[in-house]
């Protein structure tokens, strides 16, 4: 890139910027800080987001570490993300760092052919605010491992914080917020959820929302369990409809689908329930 420039960037869809390849071994993330363009120069600049397009994927044992703070206003299209974790692959937001974007989702881990022999990996230590203003995802895992140490935050309607389908494991050890209706801290789909820890918090601002949501359909014959041991709390707000913690067993399930809490549960909200199967 020539010194003192910006490279612009038009994302098609189902496109990324950079494809990080780890080839089946582990590799150290490379600095993104050092592409991503945050008003200075020598840095690129993405005009535009296509349908299902991302900044960074990372597959087969590859790291990608947002080692930076960074705004994305334009990802409004549909499926588009920041960081994607494919095939055995790692993306983070680093300790200290603030992700505050409007994609569809944050950050993304998919099992894909699955042939690294490792699990993908998307995890939050730093900030995570979703500005979308409808159906904000912040972590998405299928076939993988979402884990938050840090904040989300969902400011939204129709949000999820942290959000799993297919044998996934989602473990929240620290805080997400919901701002918004009809929403999740945590749901799950024939995944296993924890909110993990006395200091694992989750609040529920607004009515029709739940802290942790799982479901179990008949697709799995693999027992899940959906854990609380910090605090959730659902604050007096709205008409009410909401739930700490919800567990559904659709018809043909027929694995067995655990509800338990060890932690706290403040409901605060008219017309709402604790534990609700």
């Amino acid at each position: 890139m020539k010194l003192g420039k910006k490279l612009t960037v038009e994302l098609g869809k189902n496109s990324t910027f950079a494809l990080l390849n780890g080839n089946k071994s582990v590799t150290t993330s490379p600095l993104l800080s050092k592409y991503l363009n945050n008003g200075t120069t020598d840095k690129i600049n993405i005009t535009s987001f296509g349908e299902g397009a991302s900044i960074f994927y990372a597959t087969l044992k590859a790291n990608a570490i947002l080692d930076t703070d960074y705004t994305v206003t334009n990802g409004d299209a549909d499926s588009t993300s920041v960081l994607v974790a494919n095939d055995g692959a790692n993306v983070e937001i680093a300790n200290g760092k603030t992700l505050k974007t409007n994609t569809n989702v944050g950050l993304i881990a998919t099992g894909g052919a699955r042939v690294s022999g490792a699990v993908p990996v998307a995890e939050n230590k730093g900030t995570l605010v979703s500005t979308r203003t409808d159906k904000g995802i912040g972590i998405y895992a299928t076939y993988a491992t979402g884990k938050n140490s840090g904040t989300i935050t969902m400011n939204n309607k129709n949000a999820v914080g942290m959000l799993a389908t297919i044998g996934s494991n989602l473990t929240n050890t620290n805080k997400i917020e919901l701002k918004g209706v009809s929403s999740a801290g945590i749901y799950g789909e024939n995944s296993n959820l924890t909110n993990s820890g006395t200091a694992s918090k989750i609040i529920v601002n607004k009515a029709a929302s739940a802290g942790m949501y799982a479901k179990m359909t008949g697709a799995s014959s693999t027992a899940k369990t959906s854990k609380n041991e910090g605090e959730i709390k659902v604050i007096a707000d709205g008409d009410g409809k909401s739930a700490a913690m919800y567990s559904r067993m659709e018809s043909g399930s027929t694995a067995k689908l655990t509800t338990q809490n060890t932690g706290t549960i403040e409901v605060a909200q008219t017309g709402s329930a604790g534990i609700c199967r």
